[in-house]
Formats: structure tokens, C-alpha cells, sequence
């Protein structure tokens, strides 16, 4: 690790929020791919193992961890939901 960089943690919905980080749950029943409101869930609570079902149909989903990535002014909406909490 380089001099000047440090660990994050990354094991509450607040972590990944503060970091810049969403959550995209998929569905394997209906197909369909949904980005999660990270600000809907209390930020001290950890995703991990946590099981996300379809708002549809109510089967057990996969959810992935990426980057957000924010336009070139900088502005990301749904960061800004959270930080107004």
C-alpha cells in the first residue's frame, strides 16, 4: 500500500455511502437489476450477509458493490440525501 493512502472500512450501509460505494441488487426470477437507497437503511447497520429480496416477487437476490461514479461537477444526489440525514 502506498505511503499515503489508508484502509476504509466498508461494513455499514453509512460506510459505503461516506466512501462513495452502491449496492446493486439483481433478481434472478424477474431478470432485473436495481440500485439499492443505501440512505433508506440505518447507517450503523452492516449489509453483510444481509438477504435482499425482490420488491416484485419476493425471491432472494445477489446484490454487487461498485464505485459511484459522480458526474463531472462533482455532484452525486443520492450522497447528498444522506449527508442531509
Amino acid at each position: 500500500m502506498p505511503a499515503n493512502s489508508h484502509a476504509i472500512s466498508l461494513s455499514t450501509f453509512g460506510d459505503l455511502l461516506k466512501h462513495g460505494f452502491r449496492l446493486v441488487a439483481y433478481c434472478p426470477s424477474c431478470r432485473d437489476h436495481r440500485e439499492l437507497d443505501l440512505a433508506r437503511y440505518p447507517a450503523e447497520r452492516s449489509y453483510i450477509k444481509k438477504i435482499f429480496r425482490c420488491g416484485r416477487c419476493g425471491a432472494v437476490g445477489s446484490v454487487s458493490l461498485s464505485k459511484i461514479v459522480i458526474g463531472g461537477d462533482g455532484h452525486s444526489p443520492g450522497l447528498d440525501r444522506w449527508w442531509k440525514r
